[in-house]
């Protein structure tokens, strides 16, 4: 145990040294890497987001726009219905081919709000007015962000609004135009949540001349309403963008300041005018400070734990040596096991050979016997002759169940599938089962169609249905019958064997197939058996991936049914 303990004491204490120089020296230099690394997912997350964005607005209002165009379309629950399913949309308007509005609904915290004739205005001198009658029918242009204007005045408090449009035609054929207001702080909360930065990383926006329309400082945000406006661009704050942030592209830059993240949504009509720019900073200085306590605070957890290790290391190497020592008994057990189970395989052949030769004679020379005697010799004697043949016929079967059952346990019975018919099974088991049932005045019904093909090991499958049919028998009373049918069910091969006897509770049942509930009960004649026949079916048909099934009720009668897949 000492061994073990000074070894891996040793080990551990040279994995703490080394484990706390490559942390320092990781964690020195991972800030940065980790930063742009987290920068490129997020560039793959913005870019996916923007695109699905501006693609969900589009489908959006060209499907509106196809509704409004339809003759006697109700175009105020078609548009109040929109707006009510989309709490994020400010404003909503149809404005005619002069600019006028003629429909205008407003999202109010209570419900969307029908604006009145009376208040409906004349958009015909705004900047999206005039770009979208430029656009072509029934294409979708978005605006650049901007505070939103009620009879030219800036609306208090402010309400920044992305506007889409689309020019359609209705079913008058006349022009109109549908607007849409969107809150864009919704999106930039989108933005926000699906940008997962650390903390030392800051989130900018500025609209397409380059001011802000979010600032961690909210002193800056919307600067084109502030005062001192000229220093709250986007340029004045970082001018070394100018050289990596470029009209069409999105990505992640580098410079003395740090790390940056930059993404440019475009106007759809004109190419040079931005709808917004996305900007992340990560700050150098910030991003080294930020680390250096991680590394001092991985340094005491590494030496506490070398510490706190000791303890499970002695108790381990206790185990260990413990360990050792029964891994060393069991492998002599083992080796005992093993000796054992040949001894054990090597009786089974034995009993195999030495008995079933004997019981083989038996029955062939009272079958022979039984043949040669003629009507008129002694009942008695004949009566004896047939169940010296049935017993002798019975211990067979015993003796081959309990060894192939015991070849089922040691994995050395091998399944020889081949594609046989029915009718050399049948013919098979009707010779070996025939004097049982004869003994008893039984009759064997058998219903089936001889040139039915099956595909498994034909010996295996004559035991199942030998050892079912015997059962039968045994535990049917004398001068009755017993019905065996085979058929195809869908993409199975079914046989089914029903008697007219004892009958069994359904407790009894239910254990049939269990070697550790199964035992043998007498037959109607009180013959005896080893209880090991059925669970020798179960095996079988397991080996053959089939099922066996019994259905019984006492006093009336069981009928066990086995399926397979067809050939």
């Amino acid at each position: 145990m000492r061994k073990y303990f000074l070894n891996f004491a040793s080990i551990a204490f040279s994995v703490v040294c080394i484990a706390t120089i490559v942390i320092y020296y990781i964690l020195s230099n991972i800030g940065k890497d980790a930063v742009q690394e987290s920068l490129q997912v997020t560039s793959t997350t913005v870019n996916k987001m923007l695109t699905n964005f501006f693609d969900n607005e589009r489908k959006d209002i060209s499907y509106i726009a196809y509704l409004l165009a339809q003759e006697n379309a109700e175009e105020v629950d078609i548009i109040k219905q929109y707006i009510t399913l989309h709490p994020d949309v400010y404003q909503i308007r149809v404005l005619d081919a002069s600019g006028y509005e003629q429909l205008k609904f407003v999202q109010t915290e209570q419900a969307p709000v029908l604006i009145t004739n009376a208040d409906l205005q004349n958009k015909s001198n705004r900047q999206y007015f005039k770009d979208l009658s430029k656009t072509p029918f029934n294409e979708v242009y978005f605006s650049s962000v901007e505070l939103n204007k009620e009879f030219g005045r800036i609306e208090i408090p402010y309400k920044p609004v992305l506007r889409f449009g689309i020019k359609y035609l209705n079913y008058q054929n006349e022009p109109h135009f549908l607007i849409i207001n969107l809150d864009f702080n919704s999106l930039v909360d989108e933005l926000r949540s699906n940008i997962e930065m650390n903390h030392f990383c800051s989130i900018y926006i500025a609209d397409s001349s380059g001011q802000f329309l979010y600032h961690p400082d909210e002193a800056y945000t919307w600067s084109n309403t502030i005062a001192n406006r000229d220093q709250a661009f986007l340029s004045k704050l970082f001018p070394e963008l100018n050289t990596c942030l470029k009209k069409d592209e999105e990505g992640v830059c580098k410079s003395d300041k740090g790390f940056f993240y930059y993404n440019t949504a475009y106007n759809a009509l004109k190419a040079e005018s931005a709808l917004f720019k996305l900007i992340v900073h990560c700050d150098n200085n910030t991003i080294s400070n930020s680390y250096l306590p991680r590394v001092k605070k991985w340094i005491y957890i590494l030496s506490i734990c070398f510490l706190i290790n000791l303890i499970p290391i002695w108790f381990w190497a206790k185990n260990r040596a413990l360990q050792d020592k029964i891994s060393k008994e069991i492998e002599v057990r083992n080796v005992e096991l093993k000796k054992a189970n040949q001894t054990k395989d090597k009786f089974f052949r034995i009993i195999s050979h030495d008995l079933r030769s004997p019981l083989n004679s038996i029955q062939a020379l009272s079958a022979l016997v039984a043949d040669e005697v003629d009507d008129n010799f002694n009942p008695e004697v004949k009566e004896y002759i047939a169940l010296i043949e049935e017993s002798a016929f019975n211990a067979k079967k015993m003796i081959n169940d309990l060894f192939e059952w015991a070849q089922t346990q040691t994995q050395s019975i091998a399944l020889n599938k081949s594609v046989f018919h029915l009718k050399d099974l049948i013919e098979q088991v009707k010779a070996e089962i025939g004097i049982v049932a004869k003994h008893k005045n039984i009759q064997l019904a058998w219903d089936y169609k001889p040139l039915i093909e099956v595909l498994g090991d034909q010996h295996m499958l004559n035991t199942v249905v030998r050892n079912l049919i015997s059962n039968a028998i045994k535990f049917s009373h004398n001068n009755s019958t017993i019905y065996i049918s085979a058929h195809e069910q869908n993409e199975n091969f079914v046989l089914s064997v029903r008697d007219e006897g004892v009958g069994m509770k359904p407790e009894i049942a239910s254990g049939l197939f269990d070697i550790g509930k199964t035992f043998s009960t007498p037959g109607t004649n009180n013959e005896q058996g080893s209880g090991l026949g059925l669970v020798l079916c179960k095996e079988f048909m397991r080996l053959h991936d089939g099922d066996i099934k019994v259905e019984s009720k006492l006093n009336v009668g069981s009928t066990f049914t086995i399926s397979l897949p067809k050939a």
